[in-house]
């Protein structure tokens, strides 16, 4: 078995990996965006693909765009390819890509790009998605797919590709922790030839979440209770949701609105009717019609239309849930706009920033190093507040550790993090026991290994101190 690295292996970002089994069959699982580039240069290396003869099908695990932002293109070159998602994950990736259509028509207005697909690309995608249950195997090939909880957000799952000879499991993101939306991963009762495990927080150690929720819910309702304008910039699936359902109680007792914008109102209409798919205290108050999920119950609204977000940018004493959660577009950069110069604006960043992103520039200011950030091209002097709350949907080192030693892989492949998080979980991983522990580079084919090794087999080695310390440096 072979497992190719067509993206985000060694970033975060056109997540997309091929398992190649010895029998022939060809799944790829995941086929997602840069969001830090336009054109071909957001896409993983598809040309791969093709050389390899294209896939006998295609697997999502979750609806975020850096893992399945760029299927249309994919499913367009092989449209014999079923493409598998759980039925979750099909009806958001629905709504993300349609946004996406509208970003990328944006950036050609703008002259900045060409669209890698239209809306009729998204609705071949959409008729090709077959819907496959959890733990519930499909035939490809000599292989069997099968899809475990991931946690992360709704729907979202891990890819195992079984064969005789041998099991690759494909975490996608995963969060061990329950959420509001969500209950956490499962840990399958496989023990992988390769697991390929992502490692975005790799190097962290997550504060205690029912603490971070408390902590914002205090400061957002406080500040907006005293008059001031609140803006939580969100990831429009999962994070927003999170949010929202953590402030609702405490608003509506201080008689605070708040006011969700974007795509995060789409997802938050989507989730009505995928109630078997949540966490269960959220399917319960959705199933009678009392989720704050909902436009109008408790102190939530919806933004309408642009002009009415022109009526809300000039009030006081609200607070607003928008996307997009990094300030690259969308209602919260708007919003962001006309805030940050207000000094009785509160801005609170409550997730991942990519290095190129507005929202790391404002990360940055929360941390005291700096003053202005740069907005659509123009340099902005930041007067607002400007707080970090962490509200994760990964997993951090410790729970990944302790996921990878329940599995005990016979190799370990990290993917999905920076140089500094892949690093510091391979040296944990490694100090921990004597499997061998990859850290593969874009473009990087890597041999999945037999079940088991023959006898007399050399042991690949895998990641040794003077590689790390190479990673370090570079």
């Amino acid at each position: 078995m072979k497992v190719h690295f067509l993206g985000g292996a060694d970033e975060i970002g056109a997540s997309c990996v091929m398992v190649q089994t010895a029998g022939g069959a060809r799944v790829l699982v995941d086929c997602g965006l840069r969001p830090d580039a336009d054109g071909a240069a957001a896409l993983p290396d598809l040309e791969a693909v093709a050389a390899a003869g294209g896939p006998d099908a295609i697997v999502v695990t979750h609806a975020h765009l850096d893992h399945g932002g760029a299927l249309p293109v994919v499913s367009d070159f092989f449209p014999a390819a079923p493409v598998y998602a759980t039925v979750a994950t099909a009806r958001l990736l629905g709504i993300l890509l349609a946004d996406a259509v509208k970003v990328m028509a944006a950036k050609k207005q703008e002259r900045r790009s060409v669209p890698l697909y239209s809306m009729e690309g998204v609705e071949r995608l959409m008729e090709r998605l077959v819907p496959l249950d959890l733990d519930r195997p499909v035939r490809v090939g000599d292989a069997g797919v099968t899809l475990y909880p991931a946690g992360h957000v709704v729907g979202a799952a891990q890819v195992l590709v079984g064969t005789d000879e041998g099991d690759v499991l494909v975490t996608g993101d995963v969060s061990g922790e329950g959420q509001r939306t969500v209950a956490g991963m499962w840990v399958p009762r496989v023990r992988p030839a390769l697991l390929v495990c992502e490692s975005t927080y790799g190097d962290r150690i997550h504060a205690d979440r029912k603490a971070e929720e408390a902590r914002l819910v205090r400061r957002v309702v406080d500040a907006a209770a005293e008059g001031r304008r609140v803006l939580v910039p969100s990831f429009a699936l999962g994070r927003a949701q999170e949010v929202v359902l953590a402030l609702a109680g405490e608003a509506n007792a201080a008689g605070v609105e708040v006011w969700v914008d974007g795509l995060v109102r789409s997802v938050c209409d989507a989730m009505s009717g995928l109630a078997s798919w949540l966490a269960p205290s959220l399917r319960r108050r959705m199933e009678k019609g009392k989720s704050p999920l909902r436009d109008g119950v408790g102190p939530v609204r919806f933004v309408r239309d642009a002009q009415q977000r022109k009526e809300l940018v000039d009030r006081r004493g609200l607070v607003v849930v928008a996307s997009s959660g990094m300030l690259t577009g969308g209602p919260s950069l708007a919003f962001a706009k006309a805030w940050l110069g207000d000094e009785d604006a509160l801005v609170v960043l409550t997730g991942y920033q990519d290095e190129e992103s507005p929202g790391r520039a404002l990360q940055e200011v929360a941390e005291g190093r700096c003053t202005k950030l740069v907005l659509e091209g123009r340099e902005t002097d930041v007067a607002a507040s400007v707080e970090k709350v962490g509200l994760s949907a990964h997993a951090d080192g410790s729970e990944l550790a302790r996921m990878v030693e329940a599995l005990a892989p016979y190799r370990t492949a990290l993917v999905h993090g920076d140089a500094g998080a892949r690093v510091a979980l391979a040296t944990r991983l490694a100090e921990g026991s004597h499997r061998p522990v990859i850290l593969p580079g874009r473009g990087e084919v890597v041999e999945a290994g037999a079940r088991r090794r023959p006898a007399g087999a050399p042991v690949d080695a895998g990641v040794t101190r003077e590689k790390l310390e190479a990673l370090v440096k570079r």
